[in-house]
This record gives C-alpha cells, structure tokens and sequence, in this order.
C-alpha cells in the first residue's frame, strides 16, 4: 500500500469533520494521487475539489496544526502551509548573488563577493 492511500484510509476512518470532507467519497478516494501530487504535477485537481468543501477550514486547521507536511489539505500545498505558518516565504536560491570565486550560490546574508570557501582557497597560479 502507498503512502497517499494508507493516508486516505487514515483520513477516511478519522473524525466527522474528516468523514464528511470530500475527498473521503469514493469518486476522490480513488484519485488519490491528486491529493499528493509529486513535484511540478499540479494540484489544482485537488484545490477544486477543497474550494467547494464544506470542512475546507477544519481541514486546514488540522494540518497545522499537527504539522503535516505532505500533500493538499484544507486546499494548500505543503510549501503554502509552511507559508501560513512562518509567515513569510522560505528563501529562494535563484535570488541569492552568486560567489565570484566558484559560482556557486553565497550563503544567505553574505555581503563578500566569494564564499568562504574560496575565501579561504589558495590563490590559483596563472
């Protein structure tokens, strides 16, 4: 068994918030892969389903709070519960400057140009 349908039979089996959601009627249970959709595959099958459920709010309050990290609940992804939970968005890679030495990505803050690591390399001979 996989890990969405184990927790589809978990959510299905769980509280009458849970039990009257609709992703827990069979037409959505069978399609269990929308609501864990894997990375850069849509969730919007999922979210449609969500929009129009009526324990849409218990869903999402459950999924924070016990802190679950996969998959669509209460219409968010898990990067957008993270969002709500934080309060701001993580830290995006591509807008980091990049280390004049190697390249690679600076680390978040860093105002020197290279990396500490090629801050502390040897210089390379001509």
């Amino acid at each position: 068994m996989t890990d969405a349908l184990l927790a589809i039979e978990l959510l299905v089996a769980a509280t009458r918030w849970q039990r009257d959601s609709l992703c827990a009627e069979p037409e959505y249970v069978a399609t269990s892969e929308w609501w864990f959709p894997e990375r850069g595959e849509s969730a919007d099958p999922a979210k449609a389903v969500c929009a129009r459920c009526l324990v849409r709010e218990e869903c999402l309050d459950y999924a924070l709070t016990e802190g679950i990290d996969v998959g669509i609940w209460g219409g968010t992804s898990a990067r957008e519960r993270r969002i709500l939970t934080t309060g701001r968005k993580p830290a995006s890679p591509a807008l980091r400057p990049l280390c004049a030495g190697c390249g690679g990505r600076l680390p978040k803050g860093r105002q020197a140009p290279v990396c500490t690591d090629c801050e502390h390399a040897e210089p390379r001979a001509a």
